[in-house]
């Protein structure tokens, strides 16, 4: 699947969606309901739903399973504060982390 971004300097890019079953707590992913980008802050056991939690002033809302994916280092800049970097072992990707300071 495809989506569309734009990126910080007004260029229109695709990117491939990759859903992903293996959500962790604080992971940073977009909504794909409503477009908007949050953190993890609860997964109810065994249901199809996150609540999904985004600064400042802590907006919750939630979100079905299936419709989110992790968001892009741009998109995840937005609730950071700071530009991230995903990071990658082997064959699974790993959530967004603050990118290393020189």
């Amino acid at each position: 699947m495809l989506r569309h971004a734009l990126t910080s300097d007004g260029q229109t890019r695709s990117m491939e969606v990759v859903r992903v079953d293996s959500f962790r707590l604080l992971d940073i992913v977009v909504d794909g309901q409503s477009q908007q980008v949050g953190r993890i802050a609860e997964m109810p056991e065994g249901g199809d739903t996150l609540k999904l939690v985004r600064p400042p002033g802590e907006t919750t809302w939630t979100a079905r399973r299936e419709e989110c994916w992790y968001a892009s280092e741009e998109e995840a800049a937005v609730i950071v504060g700071e530009v991230v970097e995903r990071v990658i072992s082997g064959r699974n990707e790993k959530p967004l982390l603050p990118r290393r300071k020189g």
